[in-house]
């Protein structure tokens, strides 16, 4: 399962500052959850890096992961991007507890 994650990363491509702004636009002021996607998608790299760290079962690692994403996806939700501040230094709370 972890080698079906990794391969799912390789195929993400990094995002462009510009790019970036123009997700949380769509999806904070229009609503499209397909924005909401791929800003998730964008920072899931670094959920797993996060994850990694710590060089557990991967059981284990996995559901680090799991609670990386759930943490993310609160980050998303809180995110203001009026105060021009990057997702994550809201924090992965699920990663963090």
């Amino acid at each position: 399962m972890l080698e079906e994650y990794k391969s799912f990363l390789s195929t993400l491509t990094r995002l462009s500052r510009e790019e970036e702004e123009a997700l949380w636009k769509q999806y904070k002021e229009e609503g499209l959850l397909e924005a909401r996607k791929s800003i998730i998608e964008h920072y899931q790299p670094l959920v797993f890096r996060e994850a990694m760290k710590y060089g557990l079962q991967e059981a284990v690692t996995l559901d680090l992961i799991q609670e990386g994403t759930v943490g993310l996806m609160e980050s998303v939700e809180r995110f203001r991007p009026s105060l021009g501040v990057v997702v994550l230094d809201n924090g992965l709370p699920g990663l963090q507890k």
